[in-house]
């Protein structure tokens, strides 16, 4: 074989190798778009990553970075899927790059990580050109700043968002504000009330966090134990009687206290997530929370 009859095979050589590469980055990330449209997020996680290693200059090696945030997030997996959406956003342009930081800034205000979600919502408000989607970003900000218990900077970002809106745009964020400003009663619980009067009437704390099962278990163990402790003593057997508190009786009265302050906190944290429900279902936001 002569010189260019070389050259001719090695064009054709490089060519098919090519094609046949095309073909393999196309079927692996098909492959890998069919495992996370079926929900299995695990499998699709190896294609995507498989794709990635593989190709890592494909045009839509953004997308398969962006899945593999997403299917980490609908794993429960908060960390890897951050490093999936950063891996995404590095790449993307455009809309791609808006969705991306948007699917980031979701993953962190789920996380209750407020000040990562700020930042990302801060630049994205730097880079958006047009008008709804800044005014759409501000909604967000306002409703972070609600999560941080922050009235007053929650109402400025609200201010800043009604003020380009229009129609039933402006309608639905002027009720917003009307929500922020007029806010429905919040019964509270105080953990450490609950606390103290667990330590007297045990199980009373859970009762009064709205944990009434809870509360029952503790208030008839403690009864039992109580009443045996309060039996040696009454035969005056104040030694055994301190034994058999310190030993058996004070893990469950002192363990009683401390599990009815945690309800109260519980309790507290569950009517403030009903109340950011409400606010995020109030802009058509409800997803963001959940």
């Amino acid at each position: 074989m002569g010189r260019r009859g070389r050259i001719a095979c090695g064009i054709v050589l490089v060519l098919v190798c090519g094609l046949i590469g095309e073909c393999g980055a196309e079927s692996t990330l098909g492959f890998a778009d069919a495992l996370y449209a079926e929900g299995a997020y695990y499998e699709s996680i190896t294609e995507y990553l498989r794709y990635a290693y593989f190709f890592p200059e494909a045009p839509q090696v953004t997308h398969a970075w962006f899945r593999i945030g997403s299917a980490y997030e609908h794993g429960g997996f908060p960390k890897r899927a951050e490093r999936g959406f950063l891996q995404a956003s590095e790449r993307a342009t455009g809309q791609t790059h808006l969705a991306v930081r948007l699917a980031l800034a979701r993953l962190y205000v789920r996380q209750e990580q407020t000040d990562e979600a700020m930042a990302v919502y801060r630049d994205l408000l730097e880079r958006l050109p047009t008008r709804s989607g800044r005014i759409d970003i501000r909604l967000r900000c306002s409703l972070l700043a609600m999560q941080q218990f922050r009235v007053e900077k929650a109402l400025e970002w609200a201010q800043l968002a009604y003020e380009p809106s229009a129609g039933q745009e402006r309608i639905k964020i002027r009720g917003y504000i009307d929500h922020l400003q007029d806010p429905p009663l919040i019964s509270y619980r105080s953990p450490g009330l609950a606390r103290w009067i667990s330590y007297v009437i045990p199980g009373s704390g859970q009762f009064y966090a709205g944990q009434y099962r809870r509360g029952l278990k503790a208030m008839l163990l403690n009864g039992v134990l109580g009443f045996v402790t309060f039996g040696l003593l009454a035969d005056k057997l104040y030694l055994e009687a301190a034994g058999y508190y310190a030993i058996v009786w004070s893990r469950y009265h002192l363990g009683n206290a401390l599990v009815a302050e945690q309800a109260a906190e519980e309790y507290n944290r569950a009517v403030q997530r009903r109340y950011l429900d409400s606010l995020y279902r109030s802009v058509g936001l409800a997803e963001e929370i959940r």
